[in-house]
């Protein structure tokens, strides 16, 4: 049986990043599914997510966090911190990516995850978090307002022909 006392949050670490991967471009295929968008050709998609993951776990402005079930990694967490706007002089966090093995949704799992970054993001001084989610990602748009964000900013999109 599957138990929220059984999940470890932890840092990501160099080791880590096969599995980094993988969740990262399930989560990409998910995101295809919903936008056309995101789409990339395969060994982009592959080469590209090792460099951006590989460089997130070197920066000190930015965290990956690894959900696992007895030693074995079974989602993950990134955010960063950004000063976004010039007239902004203080540091916001943004979560990058939160993906869970569907076989290991809806147990809370998310919801230690985002806990643990909040945590991350205090120790950084930040005050304020945001997170984007596509506006078809019904169950993100839910989970997102769960874990206590609110909707505060619509971003829009136009494509060139």
């Amino acid at each position: 049986m599957n138990s929220i006392q059984d999940i470890k949050i932890r840092k990501a670490k160099k080791e880590d990043l096969n599995y980094l991967v993988k969740f990262s471009n399930n989560l990409l295929e998910y995101h295809i599914k919903l936008d056309n968008y995101y789409k990339l050709g395969k060994a982009v998609k592959n080469r590209g997510t090792l460099k951006f993951l590989s460089d997130k776990l070197k920066q000190r402005n930015s965290v990956i966090l690894i959900a696992e079930k007895n030693g074995l990694p079974i989602g993950f967490f990134m955010g960063s911190t950004v000063m976004p706007l010039q007239f902004m002089k203080r540091k916001i966090g943004i979560i990058l990516d939160a993906f869970v093995v569907p076989k290991y949704r809806r147990l809370g799992i998310g919801e230690k995850g985002i806990v643990e970054m909040t945590k991350w993001f205090k120790s950084k001084s930040v005050k304020n978090i945001e997170a984007s989610v596509h506006i078809k990602n019904k169950i993100g748009i839910k989970a997102w307002k769960k874990f206590g964000f609110d909707e505060f900013l619509l971003r829009m999109r136009m494509d060139l022909k």
